[in-house]
């Protein structure tokens, strides 16, 4: 492993220009595009780069749980094996859309992409990366670690890069204040 040059976003983010996060938020949307456009393994299992257990540390608490055989077992595990009626009614709504599996970082956060002025040099953290369903990208980037005050400035930018998805991401929101980690593996 090699030392990247350049700074983490997250250290500078506050300090940018709005027109300084245009550009990253452009390149990083090149780069989203492109990780979307990796065909997913045959099948609907949702799995991790190496076609094994993922790593989401919303879900259990070393991080590594699945494989699921698709999105109605993955979402089985986020409701904490409950009944999708025992939910608030916005989670029904977003657990009943398909989604097509897409390749996923899984912790597209600013602490995760490195930068040299505005240039975006690396982005790392990929020890959650997969196939997912397309919303959970954006879902993870908005959510997830939603009490840290640090991520605040950074999800007005989200839209920008990645694909929204605002009733699952909203349906999430309330899956997290309802169940929250750790959670029992879905058989």
């Amino acid at each position: 492993m090699q030392q990247i040059p350049g700074q983490c976003l997250d250290s500078i983010w506050s300090d940018l220009s709005a027109e300084s996060k245009e550009i990253i938020a452009e390149q990083l949307a090149t780069y989203v595009r492109e990780m979307r456009s990796i065909p997913p393994p045959a099948g609907t299992q949702i799995c991790s780069v190496l076609g094994g257990s993922i790593r989401n540390y919303r879900m259990y608490d070393d991080g590594n749980t699945g494989l699921f055989r698709d999105e109605a077992h993955l979402n089985l595990q986020l409701r904490c094996r409950h009944p999708v009626e025992e939910s608030d009614p916005i989670v029904a709504v977003a657990h009943a859309k398909p989604h097509p599996l897409m390749f996923t970082h899984g912790d597209l956060m600013a602490r995760n992409i490195m930068v040299q002025g505005t240039r975006v040099i690396a982005i790392i953290g990929w020890e959650c990366a997969g196939w997912f369903p397309a919303h959970i990208e954006y879902c993870m980037a908005m959510n997830w670690q939603k009490w840290k005050l640090v991520h605040e400035p950074w999800r007005p930018w989200v839209h920008k890069f990645i694909p929204v998805y605002k009733a699952e991401a909203e349906a999430d929101e309330a899956l997290l204040s309802q169940y929250f980690v750790p959670m029992i593996h879905a058989p």
